[in-house]
């Protein structure tokens, strides 16, 4: 038999990960009246920064979906969005380990990368990229959250990931559930 032990996404807004990000949208609205020029028209870095932002959330899921199918043998993944937040779905089982590595997979490649980018860039540039890569950190709070959650269960678990839910059983256990977000 098995045990699903109900494992939540949290909802974006309830959560004290995105309290930054919803700071930072405040300070950056305010700033881009700002950064506006005589004509009204967006700043470059204005622009980068608002495109960053979107690009990060598809950059942010294909990660989860790269890792989902190598870990998965190729089993293929699946894209979506709520409306509230961009996910990666699959239909197969992976281990707790290889889960936690789907999980946090995103946060360590665009944070690799956005340091880079950051330590190359020259002048507004830097804080440019500085905005996207807090991005990068307050989106994986529900990452960061779910690997938490993994960590103290027990280690022979496996994970199914629907995207909006997830299920997360236990061999040898009794029953099944699921936790949805």
């Amino acid at each position: 038999q098995r045990l699903a032990l109900p494992v939540q996404h949290p909802q974006p807004l309830q959560d004290l990960g995105h309290l930054p990000l919803v700071g930072a949208g405040v300070h950056e609205r305010a700033a881009s009246h700002r950064a506006r020029d005589a004509m009204g028209k967006f700043q470059p870095g204005e622009a980068v920064l608002l495109g960053g932002f979107a690009a990060y959330m598809i950059l942010h899921e294909l990660v989860h979906g790269v890792f989902m199918y190598a870990l998965s043998g190729g089993v293929k993944p699946r894209y979506g969005f709520t409306g509230m937040y961009a996910y990666a779905a699959s239909d197969a089982c992976f281990c707790r380990r290889d889960y936690i590595l789907i999980a946090l997979a995103p946060v360590v490649v665009w944070g690799l990368v956005l340091g880079v980018l950051a330590a190359l860039a020259d002048g507004g540039w830097f804080w440019v990229v500085w905005m996207i890569q807090a991005i990068n950190l307050s989106g994986a709070a529900g990452d960061l959250y779910v690997t938490a959650r993994l960590a103290r269960m027990p280690p022979n678990l496996l994970v199914r990931d629907a995207g909006v839910s997830m299920e997360v059983f236990v061999p040898g256990g009794r029953g099944a559930e699921s936790g949805g977000a």
